[in-house]
């Protein structure tokens, strides 16, 4: 059976909590996956705290962006559904390259 063309967030989380479940075996990357992957209720949660990682230069501020983006996202559930498409449409991207 054909995947839907869009799928939402819950879904693609799933999935992707399924695949990280998977390579936590991996002795390389097993332990970043579990840190940045299933350490997370959901997507709008992973990426917060992805968010708070990218931005923040220390403990203190990186918790502060993530709060903020986690608000955010709380707040306008549409943003994580569009985050879900981008992030399925760079997946398109870079395996068709």
């Amino acid at each position: 059976m054909a995947r839907p063309a869009i799928i939402g967030s819950d879904s693609l989380w799933q999935e992707i909590g399924h695949e990280a479940r998977r390579a936590t075996a991996d002795p390389v990357f097993g332990a970043a996956i579990s840190d940045s992957i299933l350490a997370h209720h959901d997507f709008a949660a992973a990426l917060s705290d992805l968010i708070g990682r990218r931005l923040g230069g220390n403990a203190a501020t990186r918790a502060r962006f993530a709060k903020l983006a986690n608000d955010a996202f709380r707040g306008e559930p549409d943003l994580v559904e569009a985050a879900s498409r981008a992030a399925i449409a760079a997946a398109a991207l870079q395996a068709s390259s």
